[in-house]
């Protein structure tokens, strides 16, 4: 094993596990180490029993959670075994106990994605909804109406009249029914399109406002198999001078292979974001995956919950609850057809690359191969990623959150939507005093990463020049101080000064004009921020921007 180790690690997870199969143990912990010298043993337990080496096992370990419980327990009984070394053996389970509680904490954001805060849209609406369900519990259920011959409707005690000969009725909704319709789609609205809590803002948020795209995006920018356009406005985008580099053959055929690939991604995702995360209703949005426009279907079980129930409270609840079942159905159809079509369409579209590409370069495609097969690998896994945030949890306090915990949960985020991103020089700090519940967790998240993505759009520079510094801190006053800056290219020294100013304007506008431009993609970030502070985390916000020597800066102060 050790000449394995020294000579030639690719065969090491064979002979690794024909070793453990030798012993007959199951796991490096099970070894007994007074068969061994204690110089043998360290160098196995350090060097050959890594995290890499061991989440090989896979017939061993079902889940990377069990691979790293074992690690823990190795490096355990190194500090035993080996206590001189002690130091470093702590500082690797404090890694891994970290990346631990970071990978869940990522869980608890990415479950909390869709939200609908219908505790604060009973608090604001309350007298409106309450006067509306009044109206249903008041009204009455008669079903049937009757008219004569003239069309004229006629009441039960004209029955014997002689005017009224011809007698013929009509099964109406009862007037209790259409009350119900009535506080429904009032709740509907707010549920769905309220500016402050309502699903769409939390959508364009959390979803459609770039996490989106960045995710799908990124085994494509991983693999090295797209690029960027040339400008926002452009459908020209820029060499693949990484793949040219590798590939031989002719330089603009295989480069407008590239960039065709590029553009039909980047269509994909667009066509994902734009049309399938939207809702649809009353005719609005046709290819919205959240489909509200059949609550017909379903109308009579809600009535027949609802109409027992005389507490307006109580009827609220069973109304959102309606409607969390029908989103629930959407949900399911999204992670459907994300995982089976779209899924599908990447597939197809890197064979067709491939296919292409072997077409036209001349000499050894090994590489080019691998990367195309390994990013097929990636795209199912982003997928399934991506699924999974439309899985509902609904956020709960019991998770405490440090500053620095936070601020490192942020950067992995953007690492993940975005590899590239790890050539940034990133540099934080935070209060260790500053803890956040699991509840406001979410909403810190989209505010630093909403802040991360201004500082990558908009500086111009190369990601290995772009150094962003994020600190936390609490002011004297008792609030949370957010600063995120960075520096930025000389040559938009004016267009940043131009954007601070528009920025400034935005944020000094009315307040109902901000809730309405949140939802709005592109050039509402800020706008986003102010929202998140004043309605989901109920606090004073105080935004300042400004430049000053090339260097942007985002100072967010939130009122606890």
């Amino acid at each position: 094993l050790i000449f394995m180790k020294l000579e030639d690690s690719s065969k090491l997870s064979y002979f690794f596990e024909l070793f453990l199969d030798c012993k007959n143990i199951n796991k490096p912990t099970e070894l007994i180490i007074e068969d061994f010298s204690v110089d043998k043993v360290i160098f196995f337990f350090e060097e050959v029993c890594n995290i890499g080496v061991l989440s090989d096992q896979v017939l061993i370990f079902d889940r990377y959670e069990e691979v790293e419980i074992e690690r823990l327990n190795i490096l355990r009984k190194l500090i035993s075994i080996n206590p001189s070394n002690e130091r470093i053996y702590t500082e690797e389970i404090s890694r891994i106990s970290q990346d631990k509680l970071l990978r869940e904490l990522m869980q608890k954001v990415n479950q909390s994605k869709l939200f609908v805060d219908v505790n604060r849209i009973w608090e604001e609406k309350k007298d409106s909804i309450t006067e509306s369900i009044h109206k249903f519990l008041e009204a009455d259920t008669q079903k049937m109406r009757y008219y004569n011959l003239n069309n004229k409707e006629v009441l039960l005690e004209d029955m014997g009249k002689p005017d009224n000969e011809g007698i013929f009725y009509l099964i109406f909704e009862t007037p209790k029914e259409k009350e119900l319709r009535n506080v429904l789609n009032e709740i509907l609205d707010f549920f769905l399109s309220n500016n402050e809590y309502g699903l769409d803002t939390y959508l364009s948020t959390r979803i459609r406002h770039g996490t989106l795209q960045g995710q799908l995006r990124s085994p494509f920018q991983k693999n090295n198999l797209v690029t960027t356009r040339k400008s926002d406005k452009s459908d020209e985008y820029i060499a693949n001078d990484i793949m040219l580099k590798r590939i031989n053959g002719n330089t603009k055929s295989i480069n407008k292979i590239f960039s065709d690939f590029s553009y039909k991604i980047d269509s994909l995702i667009e066509d994902v974001k734009k049309n399938w995360m939207q809702i649809k209703i009353n005719g609005k949005n046709p290819q919205g995956m959240f489909d509200f426009d059949n609550l017909d279907f379903s109308f009579e079980e809600l009535y027949t919950n609802v109409s027992p129930e005389k507490n307006p409270k109580i009827i609220f609840e069973l109304i959102i609850q309606h409607l969390w079942d029908e989103t629930e159905k959407s949900l399911e159809r999204i992670r459907e057809r994300l995982k089976k079509e779209l899924c599908d369409q990447f597939i197809e579209l890197l064979t067709k690359l491939q296919d292409d590409l072997a077409n036209e370069q001349t000499g050894d495609n090994t590489f080019v191969n691998r990367k195309i097969s390994e990013c097929k690998t990636d795209v199912q896994l982003s997928i399934d990623e991506v699924s999974s945030w439309f899985e509902r949890v609904d956020p709960s306090d019991d998770t405490k959150v440090t500053s620095f915990e936070l601020l490192e949960l942020c950067k992995r985020i953007r690492v993940n939507i975005s590899p590239e991103f790890g050539n940034v020089n990133f540099i934080s700090s935070g209060d260790e005093q500053i803890m956040l519940s699991g509840r406001e967790l979410p909403y810190y998240v989209d505010i630093l990463l909403i802040l991360i993505d201004n500082s990558i759009k908009h500086s111009l520079l190369e990601l290995e020049e772009l150094n962003v510094e994020m600190h936390i801190e609490n002011t004297e006053n008792g609030n949370i101080k957010i600063t995120v800056s960075n520096n930025f290219n000389n040559d938009i020294l004016n267009k940043i000064e131009d954007s601070i100013v528009d920025i400034k304007n935005k944020l000094s506008s009315s307040e109902k004009q901000s809730s309405e431009l949140v939802k709005v993609e592109g050039g509402s970030g800020y706008l986003k921020v102010y929202k998140v502070i004043k309605y989901d985390l109920q606090a004073n916000p105080i935004i300042n921007i400004f430049q000053t020597d090339n260097i942007f800066v985002s100072q967010i102060e939130i009122g606890r």
